[in-house]
Formats: structure tokens, C-alpha cells, sequence
């Protein structure tokens, strides 16, 4: 994480959060085929390297929120 500022973002109340933007993108022509996190958490066409869109995102998000209720 930089200390730049860029890894600072704030909400509508002017509460602070720490974030980074290390490995994200800026584009994505039509697939990603990076690799990088808990696999636990990663669609199967991560996993299986076969490329995938923001709709693996998705899913991470997801099974990050249903992990959240056990």
C-alpha cells in the first residue's frame, strides 16, 4: 500500500477507509486471466484458468457475504 493518499477513499458521512488498488485494473478487454487470492473465495472459471469477466467478481463478493452469516 502506498502512502501516497491514493489508498484513502471517504464516504458521504467523511468517514475514512484504507483501501489498495495494487492488483486491480483499469480495462479488461474481454477476459483476465490472473490469479491471485484465496481460492476458497474464486469462481471456478478462475480457478480453472480459463479466463474470466467481472462476473467472477461477483461471486467472490458473494461467497465473501454468505461466509460473513456462518
Amino acid at each position: 500500500m502506498s502512502g501516497s493518499g491514493n489508498s484513502l477513499l471517504l464516504d458521504v458521512n467523511g468517514h475514512i477507509a484504507v483501501t489498495d488498488f495494487g492488483l486491480s485494473k483499469e480495462t479488461l478487454e474481454e477476459k483476465a486471466y490472473s490469479f491471485c487470492g484465496t481460492v476458497e473465495y474464486m469462481a471456478p472459471e478462475v480457478v480453472n484458468r480459463k479466463g474470466h469477466t467481472f462476473d467472477a467478481d461477483w461471486w467472490s463478493f458473494g461467497v465473501l457475504m454468505v461466509s460473513g452469516f456462518d
